[in-house]
């Protein structure tokens, strides 16, 4: 997440994001596209901490791996637990739209225009952490393509985005074959 979001979120929740205080590199692992969802719960919880100054919870970790909010406190209060359930879920429901939304697009591009397309960097700002997102639209791409560019170009998608040498070595292979 950038600064400026992620400051904002520590100035909106100075109890919960002390640590980010205490130590100056702590920061949020998650893509910028969720920080409503992330602000909210922040929200949410200072309120806690606010009517509850005894049982403040702080923030240890809060991250995205995968898509699923992964969120470590100090403590484990039932009430913030169920706060943080509902902000995954809502943030699944947001991810299951963009992850329909760019499939939907790499279906529709049935030449090699996906190779020059927006697709990957609207993936890469996006939702970076869901590499079984880039794999289905790497496969539609290799359905696309026709020249030993096209076959590279997915070599050098699958070896630097997927770390999958095992497709890139086959790519490559489809590349000499042309």
């Amino acid at each position: 997440m950038r600064t400026l979001l992620q400051k904002e979120l520590f100035t909106v929740a100075p109890h919960l994001f002390l640590q980010a205080s205490v130590a100056p590199d702590w920061k949020i692992d998650a893509p910028d596209d969720l920080y409503p969802f992330i602000l909210e719960l922040a929200e949410a919880v200072e309120k806690f901490n606010c009517r509850y100054a005894r049982r403040r919870v702080r923030a240890l970790k809060i991250s995205v791996d995968e898509g699923v909010l992964s969120c470590v406190y100090s403590r484990r209060v039932p009430c913030i637990e169920k706060l943080t359930a509902s902000a995954r879920r809502a943030i699944r429901l947001h991810r299951r739209e963009l992850r329909a939304n760019l499939l939907e697009r790499a279906k529709k591009i049935q030449s090699t225009a996906l190779f020059a397309s927006r697709l990957l960097p609207d993936w890469r700002r996006l939702m970076p952490d869901e590499r079984a997102t880039l794999r289905t639209i790497l496969k539609y791409a290799e359905r696309c393509a026709v020249s030993n560019d096209d076959w590279q170009c997915l070599a050098n998608w699958y070896r630097t985005l997927l770390r999958d040498r095992e497709n890139a070595e086959r790519c490559a292979a489809n590349c000499r074959g042309l």
